[in-house]
């Protein structure tokens, strides 16, 4: 007769305890890479959509400061806003003159404080369909001649302007704005349009 075994964990036992508490050291570790990845990605998306409403915030401001400038721009018939267009939109205008255009963050004349890293730059566009609308029905054939001879002939011209922000943030809105000579002059520009792109 053999005599009695001991009734401990045998050899064998004690080496599938050891394999699942590695399993389980490893699915943890797992558990907690993971957690710190989505962690730092949703981190990195509100620090992304962060930057592009700095770069929105800039847009909008550069459009206000704009609509100011054409206000002390505008012209009575039959020039209008001429001075802030060209031929076919070729070259479009970005006047310096214009407050807060083209600064970068930290240079005299930018709005913003520099820390946030914002700025903006206008240029002026004439709307594709400027024709001569008051000429005879005889000139109709010479089409959008404003557009193609760089002449504001509808008091009417878009503002194009790229708000930008940290981290190479960037925001265009467009605004199509005519001047109607019938209201008074604090009340005379409208908003036609306008679009939002990033």
């Amino acid at each position: 007769m053999h005599p009695p075994r001991a009734l401990g964990p045998t050899r064998h036992d004690r080496g599938s305890a050891l394999l699942v508490v590695v399993v389980a050291m490893l699915a943890l570790a797992s558990l907690g890479l993971l957690t710190v990845l989505t962690v730092r990605s949703g981190v990195a998306g509100a620090s992304h959509d962060r930057f592009r409403m700095v770069a929105l915030s800039a847009a909008e401001a550069g459009v206000a400061v704009a609509m100011d400038y054409l206000r002390g721009q505008y012209a009575p018939a039959p020039t209008h806003w001429s001075g802030l267009v060209n031929p076919g939109n070729v070259s479009p205008l970005s006047p310096l003159d214009l407050p807060g255009n083209t600064k970068q963050p930290g240079q005299a004349g930018n709005p913003f404080s520099p820390e946030l890293g914002a700025w903006y730059e206008v240029t002026f566009l004439n709307n594709r369909d400027d024709g001569d609308y008051d000429a005879p029905p005889s000139a109709a054939q010479a089409g959008y001649q404003g557009y193609i001879l760089g002449e504001d002939r509808d008091a009417r011209i878009i503002v194009s302007v790229i708000g930008h922000g940290p981290n190479q943030a960037a925001a265009r809105i467009d605004v199509e704005v005519h001047h109607d000579d019938a209201r008074p002059p604090d009340a005379a520009l409208r908003i036609l349009g306008w679009q939002q792109t990033f």
